[in-house]
């Protein structure tokens, strides 16, 4: 996203988008801020993630418009994802511990949705010592997590490299794609449904 004057280049495709009352607020993969672009196009640091070590995977605004972010970084050449919550303003409200798995050898949590009861639910890949597996994590609107689990085992190339989404189905449980597979998810236990 460019300002009127075509400066100020802005890319958010891996760090998400989203619509608060004040404008768009645009996480960017390739820095540790969340930027909010006003009606006029002026673009300004709404949150700085410096000191949190993470950058943007993918950014949600509730209902409150208090903004949920899923967070990823690359520690020593491991993949790691938390979730975070800030509020229009900017303040953080509260933030997860890492939502990685006993054994894991990387987790990366890539998208993020709001589901009709206000928690956060992320989903993604987690490699384990031999495969991977479809991680699921449900977050409250207080920051308290409600399941992360191994949904399924997953093809490791392809879904490690591909890109997923989440949403909400008809029925209040889950709908998880990755690259080739959709995967239904009990959204009270975080089990798969066949």
């Amino acid at each position: 996203i460019r300002d009127s004057l075509g400066s100020n280049c802005l890319s958010a495709s891996d760090g998400g988008i989203s619509y608060i009352s004040t404008g768009f607020i645009m996480g960017d993969a390739n820095q540790n801020d969340i930027k909010l672009l006003d009606e006029n196009l002026n673009i300004s640091q709404l949150i700085d993630l410096q000191s949190t070590l993470y950058t943007s995977n993918d950014i949600q605004v509730d209902d409150s418009e208090d903004i949920v972010i899923a967070l990823h970084r690359k520690y020593q050449g491991v993949n790691k994802s938390k979730v975070a919550k800030y509020s229009s303003a900017g303040t953080q409200i509260w933030i997860t511990d890492e939502l990685n798995g006993d054994g894991s050898n990387g987790t990366n949590l890539s998208t993020l949705m709001i589901d009709s009861s206000g928690n956060a639910v992320v989903a993604g890949w987690e490699k384990l010592a031999s495969s991977t597996g479809l991680r699921v994590s449900k977050i409250d609107t207080n920051g308290n997590i409600i399941f992360n689990k191994i949904v399924t085992m997953l093809d490791p190339f392809s879904e490690q490299n591909g890109k997923y989404n989440i949403a909400e189905s008809s029925d209040g449980n889950y709908v998880v794609a990755t690259s080739y597979k959709l995967f239904k998810v009990n959204s009270s236990s975080g089990d798969g449904i066949s």
